[in-house]
Parts: C-alpha cells; sequence; structure tokens
C-alpha cells in the first residue's frame, strides 16, 4: 500500500553503486587519472548522478550500464537512455535519465550527441510515454563534475550543440540531491 517495492538484485545494485561510488570518489579526490578511456568516464559519471537520487523517495527501474565487448574496448551501443527511474510513494511517475560528461566547454557550447540518438531518445519518450532528461556534467571529473545540468529533451528539440547560454536555465549545484516534480514534470 503504497511503499517502495525493492527488488532484491535491485537493492543490492543500488548498495554497490553507492559503497564502490563513495569508496572510489575518496580515492579520486586524492588523484585523476586523465588517461580513464570514454567508456570509464561515462560509467563514472553514471554512477555520480544514481548517487544524487535518495533511494528513500526514487527507484532506479533499469541501468543501461555500457558494455565492452570481450575482445576488445568497443564500447555496445544502446538506443535508450542510461537510467529508468520511479518516484513517488503512492505513484510511481517513470522518467528517464541520459548521462553525459564533458571534460569542458569548447566554443562556448557543449556537444551532447548525435541525430540518431536524439532521435533514438525521442522515440524512447514517445514509445514509453515517460519524460527523458539529459543531465550533462562539465569540468572537474566525471565522479565529481564541475557544474551539472538537467535538461528535458523537449527542450534540446534535436539539437546536437548546446550553447552556454541554454544550459544556465538549467544549472543546479553538483552535490545537491535531485527532486522530480510529478505536475510540471521536471526533474530539480
Amino acid at each position: 500500500m503504497g511503499h517502495f517495492l525493492f527488488s532484491q538484485k535491485n537493492l543490492i545494485s543500488i548498495l554497490f553503486v553507492h559503497t564502490n561510488y563513495m569508496s572510489r570518489t575518496f580515492a579520486q579526490d586524492q588523484t585523476f587519472d586523465c588517461h580513464l578511456d570514454s567508456f570509464e568516464k561515462g560509467r563514472q559519471f553514471e554512477e555520480y548522478v544514481i548517487s544524487l537520487f535518495n533511494m528513500q523517495f526514487f527507484n532506479l527501474i533499469e541501468w543501461r550500464k555500457s558494455k565492452r565487448n570481450n575482445d576488445s574496448s568497443q564500447r555496445i551501443n544502446y538506443s535508450y537512455p542510461d537510467l529508468e527511474i520511479t518516484f513517488g510513494h503512492y505513484n510511481n511517475y517513470r522518467f528517464a535519465v541520459e548521462c553525459k560528461w564533458r571534460k569542458d566547454m569548447p566554443s562556448l557550447s557543449v556537444w551532447w550527441a548525435n541525430k540518431e540518438k536524439i532521435y533514438a531518445y525521442e522515440e524512447f519518450e514517445d514509445l514509453y510515454g515517460i519524460p527523458v532528461f539529459i543531465a550533462i556534467g562539465l569540468g572537474g571529473r566525471p565522479s565529481k563534475p564541475q557544474s551539472l545540468f538537467t535538461i528535458p529533451l523537449y527542450y534540446i528539440n534535436r539539437i546536437q550543440t548546446i550553447h552556454k547560454t541554454s544550459l544556465e536555465k538549467f544549472s543546479r549545484q553538483p552535490q545537491r540531491r535531485f527532486y522530480y516534480d510529478p505536475r510540471q514534470m521536471e526533474l530539480f
């Protein structure tokens, strides 16, 4: 009756991510390996974003973790957003988050995805009828970005490169936990 039901697998995954994230964040505060590949940077940023959701109010439904092929360091691409999450005690409001971390913002804009990926996210949003948000981390490290933005997919409107002035509207404190407003369908 309005309680969160965590599957054992999901709860173990969440606890592992949080514990692993916290211990690795402490170690990375001491030194940062600038030679991480894009796969590892993406995975670390996904873990960081997950850590900002208070699991008393949110439930991680699906995490489409990036995976490597067994024989190389190639990424296997997924068409759908990285995370599917529900919010609420009595009603489960569902939404998705695509996580992108960039080291910097050259030319006062940031490239976040190619057209095919954007179309796939829009298709996902239409197919499942749930909002998709883009979490963009800039600067710092993937596990501790200097800036964080959460942008509704509809706002981007198929734009591959987002200008700094457009991002500023969606700026948030990087360490602040997320809140979802189901009436406005906004992730803060």
